[in-house]
């Protein structure tokens, strides 16, 4: 009975100093570049483009008709890299290896222009200009997946006076268009296997309904309906950690940012993530490290939305919003960050401490007595040394007694405990 009554006070002092992580995580602020843009930046996101395994940042501006990437050195230092200087009112810019070669292309748009084009990567960063449509009406967004599944990425592209629309790649820098059945204009886009049939659907939002175009196979597609509402902004990402693509969707005016809980056969089921109207960009990623992936909105403030695990968001301030954001680990130190913009860019470092991961196990040594134990923890990120303590409650301190002050091990035997004082234990971790 001993043992046993040790082992559940344990995991439940180690399940609460996790869960408490929660509330400490707090950003600061660092510049990576000022007036990118005069008016805003409309787009970024984070892609390691130079392939040296560290987050860089791809960025386009509206105004200054920019398409740019920031080098990032792996520390959160970054360069800036001009791609492209005239593309006018660039809209949007994905990052894939279009020609197949093994580096990094980029694929924008310009509004003004009626441009979707793509830049080659010569294999040393330099880029240079393709293009796939000159003539898509308001290009607005594109996104690039294999729907065709002959192994190179092709491009889906919504505009404001076209039907979504995707370019099947041929291979040597040359595409073929492909309509979507129904006239979906104004048109946000997103790309995954909704249906679970190994082959790549297309999400919209467009004319005031969200819909997803089911791959049937030789470039034929049907539309499905999922909701009414406009939506600037869709994104697929496994928000419930079922294993299959939800989609989420933002609005900058009037609509309450939505997820829809796909069943993993293309049906969906509406959820809140936010009470909040208005909101011009977002981004997925597990910022706390805790309860699954979380979200990242940006509107009035930046916000961290934190994933529940129950279908539900809790929302922390993160600064004053700006224009879009982007999230990633742009340090290397296991934590995830976020980028925004708006005429400057800036990365928001993640201050978080290292979360104890799940206990493995607990056990009486071979041979000890009753009276001796063995405690085992997963290693935290980032830590450097851990201090084990044990206490007669469950307060960390005043009443805890330090068994160890310092060890870079992941197991600690005490021996001889004394069941009034050492009821409880818990673990120190510290930065290094």
């Amino acid at each position: 009975m001993k043992v046993k009554e040790l082992f559940l006070l344990l995991f439940c002092v180690f399940q609460g100093f996790s869960s408490s992580a929660r509330a400490q995580v707090t950003f600061t602020d660092h510049l990576i570049v000022s007036n990118f843009d005069l008016l805003y930046v409309s787009s970024l996101s984070a892609v390691d483009l130079d392939q040296d395994n560290d987050l860089d940042l791809l960025a386009t501006g509206v105004f200054s008709n920019d398409v740019a990437w920031f080098e990032n050195n792996g520390s959160g230092v970054f360069t800036t890299r001009l791609i492209y200087g005239t593309l006018n009112a660039a809209t949007d810019a994905k990052a894939g290896d279009v020609d197949h070669d093994g580096d990094t292309d980029v694929v924008a748009t310009s509004r003004t222009l009626d441009d979707v084009v793509w830049f080659e990567n010569n294999g040393t960063n330099t880029f240079t200009y393709r293009l796939v449509n000159g003539t898509f009406d308001e290009a607005l967004e594109v996104a690039l997946g294999d729907l065709d599944g002959d192994l190179d990425l092709d491009i889906v592209g919504g505009a404001g006076n076209e039907r979504v629309t995707w370019w099947e790649n041929l291979g040597g820098g040359s595409f073929t268009e492909h309509l979507m059945p129904t006239n979906r204009t104004d048109a946000t886009v997103a790309i995954a296997d909704f249906d679970g049939d190994d082959d790549l659907d297309v999400a919209a939002n467009g004319g005031s309904v969200t819909i997803w175009y089911e791959n049937l196979g030789a470039d034929s597609f049907s539309e499905n309906f999922i909701a009414s509402g406009n939506y600037d902004k869709l994104l697929t990402s496994d928000l419930d950690s079922d294993g299959d693509p939800d989609l989420i969707g933002q609005n900058e005016i009037s609509t309450p940012m939505k997820w829809w809980e796909n069943d993993g056969t293309g049906t969906f089921a509406e959820h809140p993530i936010s009470s909040s109207s208005a909101g011009y960009d977002f981004d997925v990623a597990d910022i706390d490290g805790l309860n699954g992936l979380d979200v990242v909105a940006n509107g009035s403030n930046i916000e961290w939305l934190a994933n529940d695990g129950s279908e539900g968001f809790s929302s922390f301030v993160i600064a004053p919003g700006e224009e879009v954001v982007a999230a990633g680990d742009f340090d290397g130190d296991g934590d995830i960050d976020i980028a925004s913009a708006m005429n400057d860019i800036t990365w928001w470092e993640n201050l978080r401490p290292p979360l104890l991961g799940a206990i493995d196990d607990l056990a009486i040594l071979t041979g000890a007595t009753p009276d001796d134990v063995v405690l085992y923890w997963s290693p935290a990120a980032n830590a450097s040394t851990y201090q084990v303590h044990a206490s007669p409650n469950y307060s960390f301190t005043p009443d805890s007694t330090t068994l160890v002050t310092t060890t870079t091990d992941t197991m600690f035997t005490h021996f001889g405990i004394v069941p009034a004082v050492d009821r409880n234990y818990y673990v120190v971790v510290a930065l290094p």
